[in-house]
């Protein structure tokens, strides 16, 4: 058994004639030697090795991540939500309209090991059972990296039940566009 993570930042991919919602993946992580050294040459971007730590006392179960070095990544406690089938969200009004925004986003990209590039992998995701969770989130790296992006978390979900299929799609030279506020 492994446990694999990654930060995942939900995006609109404009790059074909249809936007479509699509996956941007900081890095991905697992705890697992041989899959952090494997995983690059299979997907062409980086797989670091990480520390995970589940926990629960009673119904809340507690998350932490941490770097070879011991560096905390991320650290939260979830519990089931009241009304599991309730979303408390401000993105989505409903938990089927997050499950049709994941489905719709098979595409994720990541920064590539090799040049100014991005690599594609899809992901195929078929029967998955989805439950809103209360959350706290106690450490994101995120936090760190982008300190003034006004970053705000906005409700948890436990996916459970899936199955998935992994597609490398190669990787594609990076088009950056940026926006200017006045």
């Amino acid at each position: 058994m492994t446990i694999s993570c990654a930060y995942r930042c939900g995006v609109i991919d404009t790059s074909a004639a249809e936007p479509v919602p699509a996956v941007y993946i900081l890095e991905r992580y697992t705890d697992h030697a041989l899959i952090s050294r494997l995983g690059p040459w299979i997907f062409s971007s980086a797989l670091s090795n990480v520390r995970p730590s589940l926990t629960q006392e009673g119904a809340v179960n507690t998350i932490r991540v941490h770097n070879e070095d011991r560096q905390c990544l991320f650290s939260a406690s979830a519990q089931p939500a009241t009304n599991s089938e309730k979303l408390d969200s401000h993105i989505f009004n409903s938990l089927d309209s997050f499950a049709r925004f994941v489905k719709l986003g098979v595409a994720s990209y990541t920064p590539a090991t090799h040049g100014d590039a991005l690599a594609r992998v899809d992901l195929q995701k078929n029967d998955t059972r989805y439950e809103a969770l209360d959350a706290t989130v106690a450490y994101s790296m995120l936090d760190d990296l982008w300190p003034n992006a006004g970053l705000t978390f906005d409700s948890a979900v436990r996916a459970t039940g899936g199955t998935y299929v992994w597609t490398y799609q190669g990787t594609i030279e990076r088009e950056l566009s940026y926006v200017s506020s006045r």
